[in-house]
């Protein structure tokens, strides 16, 4: 068995797909006049205004589960680490007003 050849092989295989993950995340590729949906923004965002001192993980959820997929926090709101990890995961964006 050649293990050089295999190596170049497997090697090769893996940065084609790193390849076509990068243009996914970047968009399809598709040309201008060609272009799918998959490439534009939610048609409509939904705001939830939080105004209570401490913002935890369960407010979110509270508010992911309502449809909301923006979260506006007062500029002084403690926002826990878990509200933010759980937000960044669901793509729940967070804001300071």
């Amino acid at each position: 068995m050649d293990y050089e050849s295999l190596i170049q092989e497997v090697v090769s295989r893996v940065m084609s797909k790193l390849a076509e993950l990068g243009k996914d995340s970047q968009g399809c590729g598709a040309e201008a006049d060609q272009c799918c949906t998959c490439c534009e923004a939610p048609a409509m965002v939904k705001e939830k205004k939080i105004t209570k001192r401490v913002l935890t993980e369960k407010d979110v959820i509270a508010a992911r589960n309502e449809g909301a997929t923006r979260i506006v926090a007062g500029e002084n709101t403690i926002i826990t680490d878990l509200a933010k990890d759980y937000a960044a995961a669901h793509r729940v964006e967070m804001v300071r007003k």
